[in-house]
């Protein structure tokens, strides 16, 4: 079977650094890829240490909520996001 070429865009600093790292694993950037591809085909999912995008955007949430609620003394940093919806609830009185 013939290889396919995969072009992806990435920072140029993201890259440099990328291919340091595999360099001192002692990986290619092909060998690295190939082992994820391989990794997903055979398990069916991403890798349990890499993260997803909305992993990644509920972590930025979660970090612009508790620097809101630690500013104006709404809810201590470790309310969940039902409590906190359920004191502005009650503040409006609804």
């Amino acid at each position: 079977m013939k290889d396919v070429t995969l072009n992806i865009r990435l920072e140029p600093a993201l890259k440099q650094h990328g291919v340091e790292v595999l360099r001192r694993e002692g990986f290619t950037v092909t060998e690295a890829v190939r082992a994820l591809f391989r990794y997903m085909e055979i398990n069916q999912k991403l890798p349990d240490d890499l993260c997803t995008t909305a992993d990644v955007e509920q972590s930025r949430a979660d970090c612009r909520r508790n620097l809101m609620c630690s500013m104006v003394g709404i809810l201590p940093a470790d309310a969940s996001l039902l409590e906190a919806r359920e004191a502005r609830l009650a503040r409006h009185g609804l």
